[in-house]
């Protein structure tokens, strides 16, 4: 069962962290949307939550999102990283992410923790149409998510 981000944020805010829970949620609802949205009735539907995990005793999201050319993804953030879990229907080229995710990042998932998530798959460098992956800030998911896009268009 998925909602839409902004119903279950309301639904759900937190009374400890607050501030972390709505940077993060206003990153993701107000950033990331418009790198694929193309209206806004697509940016303010862009992202469902299809799950829940718990850090720091504070339930969070684990988004995801399906762009007009069958690319799904899935990630969370836990107030320290991000993981990222990415289905196309054809191979992505991304090189090494404009530089962004270290060489463990790109071809280890030992640190990917996928609670919540159903999807989870391995390195982006074993298999570039269905892979995950981990990044420790806001700068480095939206630079992926832009990668992502352009290999996508390019595809």
């Amino acid at each position: 069962m998925t909602s839409k981000l902004r119903t279950w944020a309301n639904e759900n805010q937190p009374e400890i962290y607050r501030q972390g829970y709505w940077n993060q949620i206003s990153f993701v609802r107000d950033t990331l949307a418009g790198i694929f949205a193309e209206n806004f009735e697509e940016y303010e539907d862009f992202f469902d939550v299809s799950g829940t995990h718990m850090s720091k005793s504070v339930l969070l999201p684990v988004y995801k999102c399906e762009t007009k050319q069958g690319l799904v993804m899935q990630f969370r953030y836990n107030f320290h990283d991000w993981n990222l879990s990415v289905s196309s229907p054809r191979p992505l080229e991304c090189g090494d992410f404009v530089g962004v995710l270290s060489p463990n990042q790109l071809t280890g998932i030992d640190y990917c923790f996928f609670q919540g998530m159903d999807m989870q798959f391995g390195p982006y460098s074993n298999n570039k149409q269905n892979f995950s992956l981990y990044c420790y800030n806001n700068y480095e998911l939206y630079t992926i998510f832009m990668v992502i896009k352009k290999a996508l268009s390019d595809s």
